[in-house]
């Protein structure tokens, strides 16, 4: 999964998912939905919560966010959030 501002712009970070979590999200639909997964981030586990969709058959766009409650998870996404691609 990398992490960018946009869609076309060189990713901030690179994280590996196991073909289990990337599978989780694959399974997203084209309508805007969410799941909470831990991901390891420098060697730490970090439950974040992701908010998108299914872009096409391999690709999924949306926002990941550390907080766990919607509306925290609503105001991070409204300040640009953490950008999120699944190729």
């Amino acid at each position: 999964m990398r992490f960018s501002t946009t869609e076309i712009t060189e990713p901030d970070r690179i994280l590996q998912l196991s073909a289990e979590q990337a599978a989780r999200i694959r399974e997203m639909t084209v309508i805007t939905s969410s799941l909470m997964m831990s991901l390891t981030v420098d060697e730490s586990d970090l439950s974040v919560h992701l908010v998108g969709r299914k872009i096409n058959k391999r690709e999924w766009g949306g926002n990941a966010s550390a907080w766990h409650d919607t509306p925290a998870v609503a105001r991070d996404l409204s300040h640009g959030g953490n950008r999120a691609f699944l190729c």
